[in-house]
């Protein structure tokens, strides 16, 4: 499971994450401003690694201060 922190866009941030492959992003629940997806990849920390790279990759989210974790950290 990995975790985005962005109190903005949040429900652009689903849909963009919800939109990917490879490994692919389901949305599960939130919690104030942690939304919360499982993943279909082995490494959850790669995974966490390239949502974050993905979503700061479009000029839409690129000016955000988002944080991508892992279950694991919090």
């Amino acid at each position: 499971m990995i975790i985005v922190l962005s109190p903005l866009m949040q429900q652009q941030i689903i849909d963009f994450l919800e939109a990917q492959s490879d490994p692919s992003f389901k949305f599960e629940k939130k919690k104030g401003i942690e939304l919360y997806f499982t993943t279909d990849a082995a490494d959850a920390e790669a995974a966490a690694d390239i949502a974050k790279q993905r979503i700061k990759s479009q000029p839409t989210f690129s000016p955000l201060l988002i944080k991508v974790r892992t279950e694991e950290y919090l």
